[in-house]
């Protein structure tokens, strides 16, 4: 399936990086990206009129190709982000600074995994209100922004989607569209370009590290206090979930999570208790912040500040350790900025700790590859998946 991504010149875009982006994670679609110069004799784009003199101006390898998606800053008259047209669909991103801050290039993998998701829905598949999925109508256009970051199937999209007898080169396209929603979601939460890290080349390591429990994948909650809710519910279900998604099954391991609510009250310095008892005998420190960083811990000898939190202790032992035998190291963040009001009587207090949080961000970047979640439901989804990757790679069966 060929599909042409037609620029005009007007929109400053990376060509060569976006084409490399589309068909690296795309099996069954071979894309091909490239600028024009388009005369636009009106002011706006009118449908269809618009479409027929653009359609007839396309190459012949063009019209042979299968969609020709078009992408413009010019309006169309009745304010759509798009119309088609045979094969061909022009898209409007007029007025994107004011719709959101996400790059325009984020638009483009946005529009076009959303059109090619169209391809393979019935006619329910609409939704009129904004929920994040693919197939909303985006009546109200600055739902784009919750839309890439976003960037999915809702989960009754997608169970109607399953329930269908879809083709062969369906199923691939569906599995194509998944993994460019993924990385357009992952990019959006963080305000970045989807082009940021098109060289960066996975993490890879030789030797397999050993579980200290045979068939068994000890993992520990790491987090400061401002994610109760969180915290509860990797505690409570992380578990559970893991078994019922066949993780458990994939990996050919049992998943064990722990908290330092294991312990019992005792005598001592409360981290040092938790790293001895607890930290050392992991196989996956498994961290979350929110908003803070969280309370320093303290050397008992000298009173001086050791870590800057006793999360942020426990993450850095397992990714500062190099060697195999110590705990592994995963780190989420959430996604969204604190707001509070710059009358509140602890908006200092509040801004210090959200500065102190993104700055040990921003230490650790280079130590690991962290990921953002904008809910506690979307925390425990990737956060079992990603447990389940890092077993089956990293851990011997």
């Amino acid at each position: 399936m060929r599909i042409n991504i037609i620029i005009d010149e007007n929109l400053e875009v990376d060509y060569d990086k976006l084409e490399l982006l589309f068909n690296k994670h795309s099996k069954s679609i071979d894309f091909k990206v490239y600028k024009n110069e388009f005369s636009w004799d009106e002011e706006y784009i009118v449908y269809p009129r618009t479409h027929e003199k653009i359609y007839e101006s396309l190459s012949k390898e063009e019209v042979n190709s299968y969609i020709n998606f078009i992408f413009t800053d010019i309006q169309y008259i009745n304010n759509f982000f798009y119309e088609g047209h045979e094969n061909l669909v022009p898209f409007s991103l007029f007025d994107w600074d004011y719709l959101t801050n996400l790059p325009i290039e984020n638009g483009i993998l946005f529009f076009t995994t959303t059109y090619l998701a169209r391809l393979l829905e019935n006619a329910d598949n609409r939704h009129y209100e904004n929920i994040g999925c693919v197939y909303d109508f985006l009546g109200d256009k600055r739902g784009v922004d919750d839309g890439m970051r976003q960037a999915s199937f809702c989960k009754n999209c997608l169970e109607s989607l399953e329930q269908e007898v879809l083709s062969e080169e369906d199923e691939k396209l569906l599995e194509d569209l998944k993994l460019l929603l993924d990385l357009l979601s992952t990019s959006s939460k963080w305000n970045k370009s989807i082009l940021d890290d098109i060289k960066k080349e996975p993490f890879q390591t030789n030797k397999k590290r050993k579980a200290i429990t045979e068939k068994e994948i000890n993992v520990v909650i790491a987090s400061p206090g401002d994610l109760i809710e969180e915290r509860e519910l990797l505690i409570d279900k992380l578990e559970r979930k893991f078994r019922t998604d066949k993780h458990e099954e994939l990996c050919k391991h049992r998943l064990k999570v722990h908290g330092w609510e294991d312990l019992a009250s005792q005598n001592g310095y409360p981290q040092d208790v938790i790293n001895e008892r607890i930290i050392k005998n992991m196989d996956i420190v498994l961290a979350v912040f929110k908003h803070k960083l969280g309370s320093p811990t303290i050397n008992q000898e000298t009173g001086k500040e050791r870590f800057p939190s006793g999360t942020a202790e426990e993450i850095l032992f397992a990714i500062d350790n190099k060697n195999t035998d110590s705990p592994l190291g995963m780190v989420y963040f959430y996604s969204k900025p604190p707001a509070p009001s710059f009358e509140a009587e602890n908006y200092n207090k509040l801004k210090s700790e959200w500065d102190r949080l993104k700055a040990f961000k921003h230490s650790i970047g280079n130590k690991v590859i962290y990921k953002p979640f904008t809910s506690k439901e979307e925390l425990i989804e990737i956060a079992s998946k990603d447990l389940m990757k890092n077993i089956s790679e990293l851990f011997e069966k």
